[in-house]
C-alpha cells in the first residue's frame, strides 16, 4: 500500500497506534468523588489488543469496538479482543456500522460483511469476491469509504466506485475519476469534491456540480452536515450553508 496514501488518509490514529476511551464523571458519582474535576481515560496500546499499532479505522455499535488495522479487524467487547483478518492477510482500512446495524470492512482489493455466529464467533464475508465481477473490475487498490446513501452501499476505492443497490440489484462500477477527493454522505446524499472543479453530487457514478460548489475548487472539505433543515460544508477555511 502506498505509503503517502496512507498518511494522507490515515495520519490521526495511525500516528498514536493507541486507542483512547473516556468515561463520563456525571454518570459514575462514587468515582466523580475521587477524581473531582479530572476525566476518566483508559489508553489500550498495541500490547493489550495484540496487533500491529498500524490503526486506521474505527467504528462503535452497544457494546463493541471495531478497530481497522493493518493485521486486520480488530473487535473488542470491553472484555477481551479479537482478530479478523482479511483474505490475503491485507490491511482493513475501513471499518463502518450502517444504520441497520451492518459493520462493513474495507481493505486493499476487497470490501465485505463482518458476520458473526454463537459458535465460530466473528468471521469476514468477502462480497466483493462474491459479487461476479471479472478480475480487472476487482483491483480497486484501496478501499477508502464505505457508507449507506439512498441509492445503496456505496464503496469509494482507488479504481473503481462501487454500488450495492439497496433493491438487490447487480453491483454497479464506475471508474474513480482521477480529481475525486473525500466521499461526503449526508441524509443519503453523496457529495464530492473535484480538485480545480469544486464539490458537487455524486448520482450513479456522475458528478453533478453544486450551485456555488466552484469556491471549493482548490479548498479542502471535510464534511457535509445536516441541521436545521438546511445543509452545511465544513471546509479547510470555515464553515458554509448550502443554499437550496
Amino acid at each position: 500500500m502506498p505509503a503517502t496514501a496512507l498518511h494522507r488518509r490515515f495520519a490521526t490514529l495511525a500516528a498514536t497506534g493507541a486507542l483512547w476511551l473516556g468515561l463520563s464523571l456525571a454518570s459514575l458519582p462514587l468515582l466523580a468523588a475521587v477524581f473531582a474535576g479530572k476525566p476518566i481515560l483508559q489508553r489500550i496500546g498495541p500490547h493489550e489488543y495484540q496487533a500491529t499499532p498500524l490503526l486506521w479505522s474505527l467504528a462503535t455499535a452497544p457494546g463493541r469496538l471495531y478497530v481497522g488495522s493493518a493485521d486486520g479487524l480488530l473487535s473488542y467487547d470491553s472484555v477481551a479482543w479479537t482478530l479478523v483478518r482479511l483474505p490475503g492477510g491485507v490491511d482493513a482500512t475501513v471499518v463502518r456500522r450502517l444504520p441497520d446495524g451492518t459493520v462493513m470492512v474495507g481493505g486493499h482489493d476487497t470490501w465485505g460483511r463482518l458476520d458473526h455466529d454463537p459458535v465460530n464467533g466473528y468471521h469476514y464475508v468477502d462480497l466483493l469476491a462474491a459479487s461476479g465481477l471479472d478480475a480487472e473490475s476487482r483491483r480497486l487498490g484501496v478501499v477508502w469509504e464505505i457508507a449507506q446513501t439512498a441509492e445503496g452501499v456505496l464503496v469509494h476505492s482507488e479504481r473503481f466506485l462501487q454500488l450495492l443497490p439497496a433493491d438487490g440489484g447487480p453491483l454497479q462500477v464506475w471508474p474513480t475519476p482521477p480529481a475525486m477527493r473525500s466521499l461526503l454522505v449526508s441524509g443519503g446524499e453523496v457529495f464530492t469534491r473535484f480538485e480545480g472543479q469544486g464539490l458537487g453530487r455524486l448520482r450513479q457514478g456522475e458528478w453533478q456540480p453544486l450551485p456555488g460548489g466552484e469556491r471549493f475548487a482548490e479548498t479542502a472539505v471535510a464534511a457535509v452536515l445536516a441541521w436545521g433543515g438546511n445543509r452545511y460544508v465544513v471546509a479547510a477555511d470555515g464553515v458554509w450553508r448550502i443554499e437550496r
